[in-house]
C-alpha cells in the first residue's frame, strides 16, 4: 500500500454548527499480516469513531444531531479504519464489516465480512473507534477493551502478537469518558480529565519519549500525554493534536509530512513527542477539528476547510503540487462544511446541506468520479449522501456517512467488503456513489 499523510481541520459557522453535527469516529482472511498501512518517512491516516445514544449522540470532538431510528436498532454512530468499518448501534450494541484478517472487524474466523455483523460479548457500549487494522470500544461503566491487531502495543497486551479477535481490557488509571483512535495508537479521556494514549511511539505519537520500551518504539502500559484536557482532540495515523476555544491548535508526534503543521518541514523536525502550536490558522470561536485517518489533519473554520500534511495527490491541497503542506491552507470553494475527514489520498467534508464532497485522487472512484479523473481532482459531489449527519472516512479509499434515519451508506473500495452490502469485490470493485449498508 502507499503511505500518505494529510491534516485537515474544518471550522463551520455557528448556524452550520446548530442545523448539522459532524463526526470523525480500515485482506485476507488467514492469520498473515494484511495490506495494513506502513511507514516510511510518508503518511498518516485516521477515521470516524465512538458515541452515546440516539438522543445524547457525540462525535470525537462535540455533539452530534439527533438520530430517528427508521427501524430499531439502528446505527447512532460511525468508525473506520484502514479498510473496515463498525457502527454503534441505538441497542449498544457495535457491528463491524470489512476486513478481519486480524480480526479487527471483532469475528473470530478471519473471514472478511461483507455486511455488519455483530461483536460478540459487547453491551452497553457508549464508544468505538477504530484503528487502522484494531477496534476499541468504550462502556458506559467507563472500561475500555479492544480487539484485532496486537503489534505496536496497539491493545496493550503484554503478549503483543497477532491477531486478537477477544476484546482485551485496557488497564487506564481510572474510568474513561471518550476514546479515539489513530493507526496503531489511541488515547482515552479520563474522568479526571487527564489523557492517557499507548501503542505505537516510534515518532512519539503517544506522548511519551520515542524509543520507549528499549527502543520498541511502543507504549504498552497506558501514558499520560501532552494532549490538553477539556479541549478538543484528535489521534491521527501518527501524531495527535488538542484544538482550543479560540480556534488555536497544538500538535506532537508525526511530522514526516508537515502533519504538525508548524511551518517546519521534516529535514528540520522529523517528530515531536513535546506538543508544539499549529501555525497560521486564522482565529475563530466556531471550529470543528478533522478526523484524520492519514498522514495529514484538517479542520473546519467558520464553514471553511483549512488543511495540511501529505500533498501528494492533491488531498491536502488540490490546487498545488507540492509534497507537503506544512502550514494550513484553504481548500477553494468549500463555504458550508460541519466536519471533515482525511483518508489515504482523498479528503472529505459534510455539508450543512447533509451533502459530502471529496478531494485529492479518484482512486475506487472514492471523489465520487471515475478513477481516469486521476490526481488533484477539486472538491466533488458525492451521489447519496443526502441527510447526512456524519462522515466516516476511512484509509484505503472508502468512506461512510451516518444519516438521520439511522441508515449508513458507503462509497469507494471495495476489495474486502467495506461498503458493506453483502457484496464481494468480484462483484462489486468500487462504487462511486453512496449506496446503504446492508443491517
Amino acid at each position: 500500500m502507499r503511505n500518505s499523510r494529510l491534516f485537515l481541520v474544518l471550522v463551520p459557522s455557528a448556524a452550520a454548527l446548530l442545523s448539522a453535527g459532524g463526526f470523525f469516529a480500515a485482506c485476507s482472511d488467514d492469520d498473515a499480516a494484511g495490506p495494513a498501512p506502513v511507514d516510511g518517512g510518508g503518511s498518516d491516516t485516521s477515521l470516524a469513531d465512538g458515541g452515546k445514544t440516539t438522543d445524547e449522540a457525540s462525535t470525537d470532538s462535540g455533539p452530534q444531531p439527533l438520530v430517528v431510528c427508521d427501524k430499531e436498532p439502528c446505527a447512532v454512530r460511525l468508525a473506520g479504519g484502514s479498510d473496515h468499518a463498525c457502527a454503534l448501534m441505538s441497542d449498544k450494541t457495535v457491528r463491524c464489516w470489512g476486513a478481519n484478517y486480524y480480526r479487527q472487524s471483532g469475528q473470530a474466523n478471519g473471514d472478511t465480512v461483507l455486511a455488519p455483523v455483530a461483536v460478540p460479548g459487547l453491551a452497553n457500549v457508549k464508544e468505538v473507534t477504530a484503528g487502522w487494522t484494531h477496534t476499541c470500544a468504550l462502556t458506559e461503566a467507563g472500561d475500555v477493551t479492544c480487539w484485532g491487531e496486537s503489534e505496536e502495543g496497539a491493545l496493550s497486551d503484554p503478549t503483543d502478537g497477532g491477531p486478537q479477535s477477544a476484546q482485551i481490557a485496557v488497564k487506564l488509571p481510572s474510568k474513561a469518558t471518550h476514546i479515539v483512535a489513530g493507526g496503531f495508537h489511541q488515547c482515552a479521556e479520563l474522568d479526571t480529565g487527564a489523557i492517557y494514549c499507548w501503542g505505537q511511539n516510534n515518532v512519539g505519537q503517544s506522548g511519551a519519549p520515542a524509543g520507549l520500551d528499549a527502543g520498541l518504539g511502543k507504549v504498552l502500559t497506558p501514558t499520560l500525554t501532552p494532549l490538553v484536557p477539556g479541549a478538543e482532540w484528535d489521534v491521527g495515523a501518527r501524531f495527535a493534536c488538542s484544538r482550543f476555544t479560540d480556534g488555536g491548535m497544538s500538535c506532537f508526534g508525526s511530522n514526516f509530512s508537515g502533519e504538525l503543521g508548524r511551518g517546519i518541514d521534516a529535514g528540520q523536525l522529523a517528530y515531536d513527542e513535546k506538543t508544539g502550536p499549529v501555525v497560521g490558522l486564522p482565529s475563530s470561536t466556531v471550529a470543528k477539528l478533522g478526523r484524520s485517518r492519514a498522514y495529514g489533519e484538517a479542520i473546519v473554520l467558520d464553514g471553511k476547510v483549512y488543511s495540511w500534511g501529505v500533498n501528494e495527490v492533491g488531498e491536502a491541497l488540490p490546487t498545488s503540487q507540492a509534497k507537503a503542506i506544512i502550514t494550513p491552507a484553504l481548500i477553494q470553494g468549500i463555504t458550508d462544511a460541519t466536519e471533515v475527514g482525511v483518508g489515504n489520498f482523498f479528503a472529505c467534508a459534510l455539508h450543512k446541506t447533509g451533502t459530502v464532497s471529496c478531494w485529492g485522487h479518484s482512486q475506487h472512484s472514492v471523489t465520487g468520479l471515475s478513477q481516469d479523473a486521476g490526481a488533484y481532482t477539486p472538491p466533488s459531489p458525492i451521489t447519496g449522501t443526502e441527510n447526512s449527519v456524519q462522515l466516516a472516512v476511512g484509509w484505503a479509499e472508502f468512506a461512510c456517512v451516518l444519516k438521520k434515519n439511522g441508515t449508513v451508506a458507503c462509497w469507494g473500495s471495495n476489495l474486502v467488503g467495506e461498503l458493506g452490502r453483502g457484496e464481494t469485490a468480484t462483484a462489486t470493485p468500487i462504487s462511486p456513489i453512496a449506496k446503504p449498508v446492508v443491517f
